[in-house]
């Protein structure tokens, strides 16, 4: 009979419990507090640097499957070159989530147990937020997201955001594994198993530690929330909204002729105001135009939505790709760059003062190719088949402007993925954001948790700013989310539909928005001193080596 070794057993289980983390709704996430620790405990008898790797690669290739299997949808749909796209993420993405692995392993190497895996959530945190500075990446995996579906943990998300909760997850599961391994030793040492499992005086700190740190979280929790009751009742500016969710298919929605698109969008914004709906202001989804609306050849377009928005009153804000001509300093030739850009039209203002956002985060190799600017590499940049692949990014924070009577409503612009990323909405709200929007289409993943998912980043991004989320999708799931993170009304999915409700604005500040990423940026420095002291002690061990000898 074939003996399995321990460490196979807890990556295996490691894997599968992080993968059930992300892919189940509440309380699955609760998971994530002790799923880590098989795989802590697994480096315990990793006996080499290849042994460590191995670990790390089955247990992040496990949950990777579990919690990303949607990814192959649009693969197996038709697209091969997106079920390429998907397989290559699945082989290379697993190897990214070991490089922190590797680099605990020196650790564990050099130092004590305990003061290792006291590290270990500091580096964990550094490795999830040094992620979302590779263009080729997103933190979409962070386990603080495993937390977005729980209403009271996520409210701890204001204060540090999601990096704070995934501080916080890896450092429970550092204490259940010091409180496993402390336990392992005794019961080697008292050869008693009774014994072994009383509670000492070092166990008893841990339990008492994990008690205080999950519970003070959920504690946070209840605080907030009950403080969100207590100012509902107060009066408060408001913003009331009508999102579109015109369900068409992605795959045609590029070959569907413009006059068509727009009419549908018309039809479910007049059918709702028909019967009594009011609104300040109108969404439409991710790319819900699939023209160049700002040029000539489309100015047809333009004064069909002009007409409707001034006649209505209500200003519109749709998802469109734009396109722009950038004269090359010395050079006759031009070069011309295309956006995924959200563009607002208010009412009783000309195109020139139509506010756009362009989206900064683009998705790596469906929107934009990674190093496709680099010389020589452009030639060689594979194309979608819907030729999307080429856009450009944006660079300037996405704060869009509404005039609305001798007021102006501000609004932060987020685009698809982009609600994956926490210090874009972070920074709108410093540039002045009283409400977030996002906009999406996530239609390539119906039928699976996919639109789901995406749900949860824009839940956290409420949290994290304390401000209200207006989410609009073009197949689903369309929902309006309070600064709790709550689901105020959401929309079925696969569904075409309108729907109105109001949201709150506000100008509070979270902690979060104040200061930022300071965690994560704090964790990066406690990391890289830990090496570098590491390495001084090292040459000074060698040192005083080549002295006595």
């Amino acid at each position: 009979m074939v003996r399995i070794p321990a460490r196979i057993l807890y990556a295996l289980t490691s894997g599968v419990l992080l993968g059930l983390a992300f892919a189940l709704p509440f309380p699955a996430g609760l998971l994530a507090f002790v799923a880590m620790t098989p795989l802590l405990l697994a480096l315990e008898y990793a006996p080499d640097r290849r042994s460590v790797f191995r670990v790390g690669l089955l247990s992040f290739g496990i949950y990777h499957g579990i919690s990303h299997w949607f990814l192959l949808v649009p693969g197996l749909l038709g697209d091969s070159f997106l079920l390429l796209l998907a397989l290559l993420y699945w082989l290379v993405h697993p190897l990214f989530c070991v490089l922190p692995l590797v680099a605990y392993s020196v650790l564990r190497r050099r130092l004590a147990r305990d003061e290792a895996l006291f590290l270990f959530p500091f580096l964990w945190t550094a490795y999830e937020w040094l992620r979302t500075k590779l263009d080729f990446w997103t933190p979409e995996l962070a386990l603080g997201y495993t937390q977005a579906d729980n209403a009271l943990l996520r409210q701890g998300a204001d204060i540090a955001g999601v990096w704070g909760l995934s501080f916080i997850v890896v450092l429970l599961n550092v204490l259940l594994s010091q409180l496993l391994l402390r336990w392992r030793d005794e019961h080697r040492t008292y050869r008693s198993a009774w014994v072994s499992w009383i509670p000492r005086p070092y166990s008893r700190r841990r339990i008492i530690a994990f008690v205080l740190l999950l519970s003070g979280l959920a504690a946070y929790g209840w605080y907030r929330l009950a403080g969100n009751a207590m100012d509902a009742g107060k009066e408060q500016r408001e913003l009331a909204v009508i999102l579109v969710q015109p369900n068409i298919d992605p795959w045609s929605k590029w070959e569907q002729p413009p006059a068509e698109q727009l009419a549908l969008h018309f039809d479910l914004l007049d059918s709702l105001l028909a019967v009594g709906a009011e609104a300040d202001l109108a969404v439409w989804s991710e790319t819900a135009l699939t023209i160049y609306l700002l040029e000539d050849e489309f100015t047809d377009y333009r004064h069909q939505i002009r007409r409707w928005v001034d006649s209505s009153g209500i200003a519109l804000l749709t998802g469109v790709p734009e396109r722009r001509v950038l004269a090359r300093r010395g050079s006759p030739v031009a070069d011309t760059i295309s956006h995924n850009a959200l563009l607002l039209v208010p009412p009783e203002q000309p195109p020139s003062n139509w506010p756009i956002y362009r989206k900064i985060k683009l998705t790596p190799f469906a929107e934009r190719v990674p190093l496709a600017d680099v010389p020589g590499i452009a030639s060689y940049v594979p194309r979608w088949q819907l030729g999307l692949s080429g856009w450009a990014p944006g660079t300037e924070a996405g704060v869009l402007r509404l005039p609305r009577g001798s007021d102006t409503t501000a609004l932060g612009a987020v685009i698809c993925l982009e609600s994956m990323y926490p210090a874009l909405a972070a920074d709108a709200v410093r540039e002045g954001a009283e409400a977030l929007v996002v906009v999406s289409n996530d239609g390539w993943f119906d039928g699976t948790n996919g639109p789901a998912r995406h749900v949860h980043y824009a839940m956290m991004r409420a949290v994290e700013t304390r401000r209200a989320v207006i989410r609009c999708a073009n197949t689903g799931v369309s929902a309006i989310i309070d600064p709790t993170g709550k689901l105020v009304r959401q929309s079925e999915n696969a569904a075409r539909l309108a729907f109105d409700g109001k949201i709150e604005l506000s100008d509070e500040l979270s902690l979060y928005v104040v200061f930022g990423d300071i965690l994560p940026k704090a964790c990066c420095v406690i990391v890289l001193l830990a090496f570098v002291w590491l390495g001084l002690r090292r040459r000074e061990k060698g040192s005083l080596r080549s002295q006595k000898g």
